[in-house]
């Protein structure tokens, strides 16, 4: 997954499970760490929002010019399953 969001926006990614399980996912956590570029305003995440198959955080912040790595961890029938992503932040011509 390959999302794009300016520094001073929020936006929601959504993980899906439906490849991994069809039972609903729990204490998902997700978290951001720098790939590319310099980190000077770490990301923000907001709680989890497990609907069916699919987890979703609110993401803010980040620094212009960075990429990150994103992780969200989320538990299925006992076990803990990872799905990845990465998020480029930049400045959108408006």
């Amino acid at each position: 997954m390959l999302s794009a969001k300016s520094p001073n926006e929020t936006i929601t990614i959504t993980f899906d499970y439906s490849g991994e399980t069809s039972s609903t996912p729990s204490a998902a956590t997700c978290t951001g760490t720098i790939y590319q570029g310099t980190d000077s305003t770490a990301l923000s995440f907001g709680s989890a929002s497990i609907s069916g198959t699919n987890v979703a955080f609110a993401i803010s912040g980040g620094t212009d010019g960075a990429i990150y790595d994103l992780v969200c961890s989320a538990t299925v029938g006992g076990v803990t399953i990872e799905m990845y992503g990465t998020l480029v932040v930049r400045s959108l011509p408006r």
